[in-house]
């Protein structure tokens, strides 16, 4: 039997982080929009924030439970590094539209920038991450005893 692989520390990281932050900008928009510059009693900001942050959410929910649905041990790593690649691809393309929409509506560029700048921040570590490699997991102490023999 071989052991299984637990997903790399850092994409665990990165699904935290951005769990966290998904949350906090749904059920909490109004402190995310004083942050970046904007009206907090904005509807237009508060519900692109929360919807944002609902984004985040689900796309951290892919990336933990895609890799879950493989059923062998390579499909499961597999899985786990096309979701995280791809949800990084998500990111940038926000990145970018944040960028242009930095540019053609100038009232919103600091909120817009700062955007960018955290989808890109993003997409870095999730593309970092799904180039980890995961650290292997051991067999527990009495399989390891038993299979040298000495049990």
């Amino acid at each position: 039997m071989t052991p299984r692989r637990r997903a790399a520390p850092a994409s665990r990281l990165v699904d935290g982080i951005r769990g966290t932050v998904g949350l906090a900008l749904l059920v909490f928009p109004r402190p995310a929009l004083r942050l970046v510059g904007e009206d907090p009693n904005s509807r237009g900001p508060q519900t692109f924030t929360a919807v944002l942050g609902a984004r985040h959410l689900v796309q951290t929910g892919l990336t933990v439970l895609v890799p879950a649905l493989g059923a062998a041990e390579h499909e499961t790593e597999g899985g786990a590094k096309t979701a995280i690649a791809v949800g990084a691809g998500v990111d940038l393309v926000h990145a970018a539209t944040m960028i242009g929409w930095a540019i053609l509506v100038p009232r919103h560029r600091r909120a817009a920038m700062a955007n960018a700048a955290a989808a890109f921040g993003f997409a870095t570590a999730g593309l970092l991450a799904a180039r980890a490699r995961p650290p292997p997991v051991r067999a527990p102490f009495a399989a390891r005893v038993h299979a040298a023999g000495r049990g």
